[in-house]
This record gives C-alpha cells, sequence and structure tokens, in this order.
C-alpha cells in the first residue's frame, strides 16, 4: 500500500518539545516525498513566509524548517511561530507531511489522523513530578491511529525504557479517566472583587464559596473519608511496633534540629562571613526552593548594584543582594528552568552552570577543586562532575564541610545560641529508641516508620472530616482580609481604598505585589522599555533547556532588585499573617527570563534581533508578550480608575511598543 500511494503518515509522539526538533533534525537524510510534493511545500511554505517580516524569515527556526518539509519531514510543538504550525497542519492534511513529530498538544482538538503513531517518551512532566501519563492522556493521543476510510486498523508503537512494566502499560490503556477536580482557590483578586461589588447585590465570600464545586465535592466525599479513616487505624493496629509516643517525640525532635540548624546558616550565609569562603573550586551544597542540586563547585559570586534608598523593605537580608555562580549537576531537560536529574537518572545528567541566590547555599564544604583553564566545553564541565563523584565515594560519611567557629570565625551570640540548643535537641534524638532501632535494626525501624506513617495518614483524614473546606477556607479568608487591610487595600469597615480599586482590575500577574509597585512609584522613573521589560517578569514563560542564555544589561539590574526587594516584603507580610507563602519560592517566582528580549522589542528592534538574546521557542515567546500587553493595558485601566492619568499613559504606551512588528 505505501509503495502504491506513497508513505501513509505518521504521528510520532514526543512530550517535550526540545526533543521534538532533535528526532526531527535526526532523520534529515531521509526523503519520503515526490520531487511533485517537495515542489508544493516548498510553494505552500513560501506563500505562509507572506505573513512574517522580511528580517524575521531568517530566524534558524524558519529556515532550517524547509528542508525537512521538502522530505515529508516536519515538527508540531508549542513553541513553534503561529504561522509554522499552522502551516504543517495544512500539510500534514493534504498529505504532503509523512512523518510529524509532535508533542501532545497536536493531539487536542485536530482532527488529524495518522496510519502509525509511535510514542518515544510515555513519562511527563506535569509541573510538580515525572510521571507515567494518565490513560485518557493516552487514549487521546494513541487515538490519531488509523484514518477513517484509508486503514482497517492503526498502529501504536510504545519506545519503553525498563520501568515501563506490564502493570503500568495495563493502566495506561485499560485504567480509568482522570476524575474532574475542582481547581476552586481563593485569590486576593476574588476577594477584592467580592467586596467591590454595590451593598444591595453583594454576595458574602462565604456564600460564594459554600456554593463552589470544590465544597460540593468536599461534602460528597465526607463518608469516603470515614471508611479510609478507620481502614488506616486497622492497618495500623495491626502492624507490630511499641512505641507510638516514641515516634511522635522523634518526628518534633528531628524538625525542631532542621528549624535550629536553619537558623544557624542565616548567620554563615551573612556577606561579610561567607563571601571570603566562596572562591573558585570551593566545593558547596545548594538547594533552590525545592530543587536540591546537592554538592556543586563555586565559579563566582555577584553583588546586584545597590537599591535606591528607600525602597528595602524591613524583610530585605544583606545575602539578597548576593548570588553565587555554581557548577552542578541538571537534567537535560529544554523548554523548563535547569532541574537537578530525578532519582536514578544522574547518569543522563550534565554539569551546567547556574547563577542562584546566596540564600540556595545550604553547606560550605572544606575542600577546593583545581579547576580547569576553561569551562566553556562539556568535556571540561564533565571532569569536574568526575571529580565531585569521587570525591562523595571516598568520603563515606558525607564531604567534610568547614566549622562555622573554628574555621569561618562566626561568634554572634544568636548563632551560638542556636548551636547550643541544636546539640541539646541531637543528644534527646540519639537517646530515642527510634534513633537505634533507624541504624541498628533495619526491619524494627521500618516497622517504627510503617506504623507511624499509617497513624500520620489517619490524623490527617481525620482533620479533613472534623474541619470542613469552608472552615479552612474561612480561616484563610481571615488571614487574607488581614493581608489586605496591613497592605492599604481594604479600610477596617471592608470599604476599598484607591489600592484595592486598582487591583480589582488586574486579572493577569500579581494582583498584590503589582499594585504595591504602582503606589510605591516604582514605575514612574523608567522609560516605557524598562517598564514593559519589569512587567514580563510577571508574565509566565517556559525557560529553555540549561535556564536559557539570558544575561541582563547594567540598567536592568537594579529594576529586577527592586521588584525582588519589594516582593520579598510582601511575601514577609503574607506570612506574618499566616498566609501559606514561602519567602524565598515567592520571590523565585519572578524571573528575569524575557527582560533582556522585551527590552530589546518595546525600544523597536525586530523580533529576529530581539531573539539573538534568549533561546526560548519563538512560539512561547509570542504568547508571553500577547499576555504581557494585556496585563499592561490593565495596569492602564487600574491607573485610569485611580485618577493617575500620568501613570495610565505610560502604561498603554507600554502596551502599545509591544505591537509592533
Amino acid at each position: 500500500d505505501d509503495q502504491a500511494q506513497g508513505p501513509a503518515p505518521r504521528h510520532r509522539v514526543q512530550l517535550q518539545p526540545a526533543r521534538v526538533q532533535q528526532h526531527a533534525v535526526a532523520m534529515k537524510e531521509l526523503d519520503f516525498n515526490t520531487e511533485e510534493e517537495a515542489d508544493k511545500a516548498e510553494a505552500i511554505f513560501n506563500n505562509a513566509l507572506e505573513a512574517l517580516e522580511e528580517e524575521d524569515r531568517g530566524l534558524h527556526t524558519v529556515t532550517s524548517f524547509l528542508p525537512l518539509l521538502k522530505k515529508g519531514v516536519a515538527v508540531h510543538h508549542s513553541g513553534l511561530l503561529p504561522v509554522l504550525k499552522e502551516l504543517v497542519e495544512l500539510l500534514f492534511q493534504e498529505g504532503v507531511v509523512k512523518l510529524l513529530f509532535a508533542t501532545e498538544t497536536f493531539a487536542m482538538g485536530l482532527n488529524m489522523p495518522a496510519r502509525t503513531v509511535v510514542f518515544t517518551a510515555v513519562r511527563k512532566w506535569d509541573g510538580t513530578e515525572n510521571r507515567w501519563m494518565a490513560s485518557g492522556e493516552y487514549i487521546q493521543m494513541s487515538g490519531r491511529a488509523g484514518r477513517r476510510g484509508k486503514d482497517d486498523r492503526g498502529i501504536v508503537v510504545t519506545i519503553a525504557d525498563g520501568d515501563y512494566t506490564r502493570e503500568v502499560c495495563r493502566e495506561m490503556v485499560l485504567g480509568k479517566p482522570l476524575a474532574l477536580e475542582s481547581s476552586f482557590r481563593l485569590t486576593y483578586y476574588t476577594l477584592l472583587n467580592v467586596m467591590r461589588r454595590p451593598e444591595e447585590e453583594r454576595r458574602s465570600t462565604e456564600y460564594v464559596i459554600s456554593q463552589s464545586f470544590h465544597q460540593f465535592q468536599h461534602e460528597r466525599r465526607s463518608p469516603e473519608l470515614v471508611r479510609r479513616i478507620q481502614e488506616k487505624e486497622r492497618m495500623a493496629a495491626a502492624v507490630e511496633a511499641a512505641g507510638e509516643a516514641a515516634i511522635a517525640e522523634y518526628q518534633s525532635l528531628r524538625a525542631q534540629v532542621a528549624e535550629r540548624e536553619r537558623e544557624m546558616l542565616a548567620h554563615v550565609l551573612a556577606p561579610d562571613v561567607c563571601l571570603r569562603f566562596l572562591t573558585a573550586g570551593r566545593l558547596v551544597r545548594a538547594r533552590a526552593a525545592s530543587a536540591d542540586f546537592g554538592w556543586g563547585v563555586v565559579l563566582t559570586t555577584r553583588r546586584a548594584e545597590s537599591l535606591p534608598e528607600g525602597v528595602k523593605p524591613a524583610g530585605f537580608r544583606a545575602q539578597d543582594a548576593y548570588s553565587v555562580v555554581l557548577l552542578v549537576l541538571c537534567s537535560h531537560r529544554r523548554g523548563r528552568a535547569a532541574l537537578p536529574p530525578e532519582p536514578g537518572e544522574e547518569a543522563k545528567g550534565e554539569m551546567t552552570v547556574l547563577q542562584l541566590p546566596l540564600a540556595a547555599v545550604r553547606a560550605i564544604g572544606s575542600l577546593v577543586l583545581k579547576l580547569p583553564d576553561s569551562l566553556k566545553s562539556l568535556d571540561a564541565r564533565a571532569s569536574v562532575g568526575l571529580m565531585v563523584e569521587k570525591l562523595k565515594q571516598s568520603y563515606k560519611d558525607g564531604l567534610p564541610r568547614l566549622d562555622p567557629v573554628q574555621d569561618m570565625g562566626v561568634s554572634d551570640p544568636a548563632f551560638e545560641a542556636a548551636a547550643a540548643e541544636a546539640a541539646r535537641l541531637e543528644a534527646d534524638l540519639v537517646k530515642n529508641p527510634i534513633f537505634a532501632a533507624e541504624r541498628q535494626n533495619g526491619q524494627r525501624y521500618a516497622q517504627f516508620q510503617q506504623k507511624a506513617e499509617l497513624l500520620e495518614q489517619a490524623e490527617d483524614l481525620r482533620c479533613q472530616l472534623r474541619d470542613s473546606e469552608l472552615s479552612r477556607f474561612k480561616s484563610e479568608l481571615r488571614n487574607r482580609s488581614a493581608v489586605l487591610r496591613r497592605l492599604g487595600f481594604l479600610e477596617r469597615d471592608g470599604v476599598l481604598t484607591r489600592k484595592g480599586l486598582a487591583a480589582c482590575e488586574l486579572d493577569q500577574g500579581d494582583e498584590l505585589l503589582v499594585t504595591e509597585l504602582m503606589f510605591s512609584n516604582a514605575f514612574s522613573g523608567l522609560d516605557v522599555p524598562r517598564l514593559a521589560a519589569l512587567l514580563s517578569c510577571f508574565v509566565p514563560c517556559e525557560k529553555s533547556e540549561g535556564g536559557g542564555k539570558e544575561r541582563l544589561r547594567k540598567e536592568l539590574e537594579p529594576v529586577l532588585e527592586l521588584l525582588r526587594a519589594k516582593a520579598r516584603e510582601v511575601a514577609e507580610v503574607q506570612r506574618e499573617n499566616k498566609v501559606d507563602v514561602d519567602p524565598d519560592e515567592y520571590v523565585e517566582q519572578f524571573q528575569p527570563t524575557l527582560m533582556e528580549f522585551v527590552y530589546r522589542w518595546s525600544g523597536g528592534c525586530s523580533f529576529a534581533t530581539a531573539m539573538e538574546c534568549t533561546d526560548v521557542f519563538e512560539g512561547s515567546v509570542i504568547r508571553a508578550v500577547r499576555r504581557l500587553d494585556e496585563l499592561c493595558s490593565q495596569l492602564g485601566a487600574a491607573a485610569a480608575k485611580v485618577g493617575a492619568t500620568e501613570e495610565s499613559a505610560k502604561f498603554v504606551e507600554a502596551a502599545g511598543s509591544l505591537r509592533h512588528g
């Protein structure tokens, strides 16, 4: 059939855009099209390029597209330019594309069947974990196999690794579809807009929560919670492990020791203490938010330009003004920020240069490596990684660390108090019977651990049953209302202030932080390109592999530090009012991924010229810029709402500067 009618379309599913590109390039030597089909592909491609500016047609993504199209090979993922995605869809329907490498987005809503669907990977990163595809996702994508009226069957091929067991396959093919779960959450935007309504039309926030689908689902699940509590308690009773009080005490002591160690680390990371030790080659342990990079090697430290007077918040720490450049082991994942490898996949990672906040340093080692003269090549970086790995194998009890008192000269009374308390807690920890069971009798400790986990799960379920979602939301409502009053968005009687009215207009970005910046005049001294660049930090954008190649120009660094300082101030206020916010994670979410691009684009550069400063996919950049345009427009409306006409005009001008080209 293939010989008589030409190769039938084949759709290869890869869940990462970067891998899609790599697989397609690997097929460049194969040719599936006739000369007539190649000419047709070229003609349609040239017509499609009329929609692009002359300079933008020279983008690498565009110029590398045609040679593959003429051979019947194409790619389709969210990072492509919109015109290229439409082109691929058209050529696939016309039968000119015979082999298509695509992410799962191609399978959603497009009626484009193929004879064969090949999965090159069946694991996906969902933003939280690297998991197997759900049954519904697999069925949606594999359902593309088989063309009605042409094929008597569709063929699905899965390229599996060693972890792909029969049980995993059965669950993926025959498993139940994902249940519909409410993702309702209480936001400041929701709260402010409920309070904004006229008195005669206003419903209480409690009423809105009680009528939500989330509350309905919780109430329907209550009988199931009772059954699960009983089951967990029955399983715990069946485990032979006496000493529940010892288990609780052990867990509490470990938590207290960890807290004291965090207090001690804060003193160690004071710039006047640690910077002289963070020289090139020094081994340090790093963790940024939830990403634990383990032991890496210091390359250098950097200090941001000083913040303008009056903008440093009460929660600002001296270490926040510094960052450390490290060589650490990262997973080889394009399209996202650099992350440590998954457990068991360390061999697939590569040594990567990362700039992290000084606060990401968790321990300073006593060992210093002699680094190669240049770390530009992958082999040079890999050699450093090999040295680190050999040292870890040599020191079975862990790499040696600098002693804060003996080696670093820390003499702060608060540090000494925290160290003494940690020593006392560790002594109590050693006396606990669970400590000995953990180290001397693995089976005995496993029983302790199993029973503790079962009892903890039962208690969690009991809390869910005892405290309804409505009660939890009421508590969160009180805390968030306290934050709004503390920051001046609400009067004590619940009436919205000018700040509150402005924040009601913002559903893009972080409404609290953006409004705080606007009312603290942080935007007033910025020209339009720097203003647009600063606001780009509020727009989510997927990162390229290795964290991107962005380097900020000097005039943007104070702007970024101003944003992070105000972000930490807002986070500290939320934490003080018992809103579940981690200040470090909150600040880290505002990344400068597109600052340099937006600065150039808003300043009038062509798209191709602006793209030279980043390797984020073009389609991802376009989506982010559209959201940034919307944020600027909303800020213009918010400023106009409170009578700030000059600021409103500047925001409108910033939005207009993003629409050229």
